[in-house]
């Protein structure tokens, strides 16, 4: 059954699954080891009103932690299930920059497997974790799901960055725009330049706009993975996909770490995305810890 009522915003789904090995797909019902309700109303969902839900919207943005191996590991099985719906139709990274398109377009052609030889001849960038990303792209490869770039070129981000101009205000609001300042500021370790914050802001915003597009070259079966941050409605990539497509149906999902038995900010990531799935957390350094290595 389609649960299309799911699809009204404010729409928020919580997944809390268990570090258990066990695939999100692979039971009709939820067990007692993980649980998927739909937060709004309390109501439980199963794993096949999730992907009803996935498969009545046009594009589906699943929002990551980088360097989380279960996010990946879940955005794989959500892709394998949405094209065994006969859904997915192209899979859009952020990952990749217009100058590796060629190379993905050559390993797609020869359908090269999990390999070296994918990733160099990808070109495959190493900031990236290939050991995370590597199954997702050779899998696409092996079902011919075309894989599209999203990023942009280091020569694009440079230009855009030393233009003397403010963000703009035509698709977000000021609201918005403080946000983006803020987590910029924060993954900074607190930068206070103003000049910085607004030239790092317009890339933002350039990024967001670009992961859009890489989007709608397709009217539906999209499937954008991205930082969960470009993955919010108040300020990321859906803002642009619907300032492009109006009438587009898009779900955003995002996988949001559970820091000691809660969801940190628990009430601004309900407003944030589509669906928040709660996954186990990764001990990383802080920013200023990176800093100063």
């Amino acid at each position: 059954m389609k649960v299309t009522h799911l699809l009204r915003r404010p729409v928020v789904v919580l997944l809390v699954l268990a570090l258990s090995g066990c695939s999100v797909f692979s039971a009709e019902e939820p067990q007692a080891s993980r649980s998927i309700e739909v937060v709004t109303t309390g109501n439980p969902l199963t794993t096949t009103q999730l992907l009803s839900t996935l498969e009545a919207s046009d594009y589906v943005i699943l929002g990551e932690r980088h360097d989380n191996a279960e996010h990946h590991s879940y955005q794989l099985e959500v892709l394998q299930a949405l094209y065994q719906a006969g859904w997915l139709k192209q899979l859009s990274l952020e990952m990749l920059r217009p100058g590796q398109q060629a190379g993905m377009d050559k390993a797609y052609a020869r359908k090269l497997t999990l390999s070296e030889e994918l990733r160099d001849t990808i070109g495959w960038d190493k900031n990236w974790n290939w050991d995370f990303y590597g199954p997702i792209v050779a899998w696409a490869i092996a079902n011919q799901v075309p894989v599209r770039s999203a990023n942009m070129d280091r020569d694009e981000l440079m230009t855009i960055y030393r233009e003397q101009v403010a963000p703009s205000r035509d698709v977000i609001d000021e609201a918005a725009i403080a946000s983006i300042r803020e987590q910029i500021r924060e993954s900074h370790c607190g930068m206070d330049d103003d000049t910085m914050l607004d030239a790092m802001t317009r890339i933002q915003q350039a990024r967001d706009t670009r992961m859009a597009e890489s989007m709608i070259q397709r009217e539906q079966g999209v499937v954008l993975l991205a930082g969960a941050f470009h993955a919010r409605n108040d300020v990321g990539v859906p803002r642009y996909v619907h300032q492009l497509r109006p009438e587009a149906r898009l779900i955003s999902v995002g996988f949001i770490e559970v820091v000691d038995d809660h969801l940190p900010d628990a009430k601004a990531q309900t407003h944030a995305y589509d669906i928040v799935w709660s996954t186990g957390a990764v001990d990383r350094k802080t920013p200023c810890e990176l800093m100063k290595k």
